[in-house]
């Protein structure tokens, strides 16, 4: 049970934490196992989502944190919490109020039913200067969360001993109830408390147990009840990070620690938040590690920090780490592997180039774009793929199927970029003189004032070994083509008369795809 009168659950300002004596520090939580408190027996279960929620084995005993407006619940104890058809659970809950409480009562929404649960009034007594006492937390009169640390210690103890003043006057009461349990609780379990003084006046909280994942919008405004069960919780961005709890919204801690960025504020807008056992609240930012930076962490264990680059964190476990508002909430299926991170169906292109390559998979680690086809002749190097229009000057490379040759465009040949200018023999040279088909037209791109029109070509000179080959370098000729000027192509009769001119030579790469 309870004890009378000393749990209190307060809700404050900003605090910034800093490493002692300016050094970064870090605290890492993986697994329930790995939080440094006392085992608490969790069972686990999945919800509709298909998301694992947790909740005690025995009894569960909570502070609450709200904003400083009556009535409000500041203590809790559920026994057991984790229950079966036939078993009996009862619940304790301590209120503080300037009026008189006139209704309490539980509405608990299990797998297939919602039952009402009135409680019964067990004792009050007025709030004294001795349960604000020894206070981990506390809300000031803007709703913001106050730590009490030793940075904070002055200001803590000022704003403590006004709202206890304040308090002057002020009830806690106790009210207790129990129900036999006639439904199981495998993806649904919501425990929902409200008191109404005789003033009308309404508080609630909502136990989520079965909704484990706390979200937030953009702004930092929580979005949901939730009930976390081991690790870290909370909101984390490039800016300022404050955040923000509505009213009949509620954060469940169960052996978790809830985090916000140094400099930021967690508000209290009529929410609350439950402090259960093994949990706290601290300044520090959140981190995750990613060792393949492809912005997937590999997996969703949360790091704290006082670094804001999260350097402590790299530092100590040797893997590259960002920031929590950097990586989306979904673990790498392949950390090792910046080009495949999540579960999905597809071609797979490892070279991220669109192109897929290989067989149909179903369920394998690839990236967020599969390609809707394997045309792809190399997926390892992303400069090879079907329709590639560039020229390269090195061969492949990566170890695939086209390593060493200079097929980028997937057409099974080397295409050289300087070849069959006009013809010729060899495939590759120049014939000794230019010419081209009888009743031809030859295309022109300039007129000279010359009676003549002509054409700029360029082709590696004879004889046919001349050419040097994909990759490598030789003297590019150039020619002078032109003809005779007459009206149209319709008017020649015959071959036309083709001159060609030396125009000097270039040296230069071959360049092939």
């Amino acid at each position: 049970m309870i004890s009378n009168n000393k749990n209190l659950v307060l809700i404050g300002l900003l605090v910034v934490i800093v490493g002692l004596g300016g050094i970064w520090t870090y605290i890492k939580y993986r697994t329930t196992s790995d939080f440094p408190v006392a085992d608490l027996g969790l069972v686990t279960y999945v919800n509709a989502q298909g998301q694992e929620w947790s909740v005690p084995k025995g009894e569960y005993e909570f502070k609450v944190s709200s904003e400083k407006k009556y009535p409000k619940f500041v203590t809790g104890f559920i026994n057991p919490v984790d229950v079966k058809v036939g078993d009996i659970q009862k619940m304790l809950m301590a209120i503080d109020s300037d009026t008189p409480i006139k209704r309490v009562w539980a509405e608990i929404e299990t797998d297939n039913t919602v039952r009402a649960v009135e409680m019964k009034i067990e004792s009050s007594a007025p709030v004294s200067i001795e349960d604000y006492k020894n206070q981990p937390y506390l809300v000031d009169e803007d709703g913001v969360l106050v730590i009490n640390n030793e940075e904070n210690k002055e200001t803590f103890t000022t704003k403590l001993t006004k709202i206890a003043e304040a308090a002057d006057g002020v009830i806690q009461y106790r009210y207790e109830g129990e129900w036999i349990v006639e439904d199981t609780h495998t993806k649904t379990y919501h425990t929902r408390f409200v008191v109404e003084d005789e003033k009308g006046r309404l508080d609630s909280m909502t136990l989520a147990w079965s909704d484990p994942v706390c979200v937030y919008d953009s702004n930092g405004v929580l979005q949901n009840s939730c009930t976390p069960t081991g690790g870290v919780e909370g909101f984390d961005s490039a800016s300022t990070a404050n955040s923000s709890i509505g009213s009949t919204l509620t954060i469940n801690l169960t052996n978790t620690t809830l985090a916000f960025n140094p400099g930021a504020r967690i508000t209290l807008a009529g929410g609350s938040i439950l402090i259960g056992s093994g949990s706290k609240i601290q300044q520090r930012y959140m981190c995750v590690l990613d060792a393949d930076s492809d912005g997937y962490p590999v997996d969703v264990t949360r790091y704290l920090d006082s670094d804001p680059a999260c350097d402590t964190v790299y530092q100590a476990e040797q893997v590259n780490a960002r920031r929590l508002y950097q990586s989306p909430n979904t673990a790498d299926c392949d950390d090792n592997n910046a080009n495949s991170w999540i579960i999905t169906s597809g071609y797979a292109d490892t070279d991220n180039d669109g192109y897929g390559y290989g067989a149909y998979q179903t369920n394998a680690c690839l990236g967020t774009v599969v390609p809707a086809n394997n045309t792809d002749c190399d997926n390892n190097n992303g400069n090879v793929f079907p329709g590639q229009t560039s020229y390269f000057t090195t061969a492949i490379t990566g170890g695939g199927p086209k390593n060493g040759t200079y097929d980028y465009n997937c057409n099974g040949s080397d295409n050289a970029q300087y070849a069959n200018v006009l013809g010729g023999s060899g495939g590759h040279t120049r014939a000794s003189a230019c010419y081209y088909s009888a009743g031809s037209c030859l295309a022109t791109t300039n007129s000279p004032n010359d009676g003549f029109s002509w054409k700029w070509i360029e082709g590696w000179p004879q004889p046919a070994d001349a050419w040097p080959g994909c990759g490598n370098s030789a003297n590019l000729g150039a020619a002078v083509a032109y003809q005779q000027v007459v009206p149209s192509c319709s008017a020649y009769n015959g071959a036309p008369q083709v001159v060609c001119e030396n125009a000097g030579a270039t040296t230069l790469i071959e360049a092939c795809r």
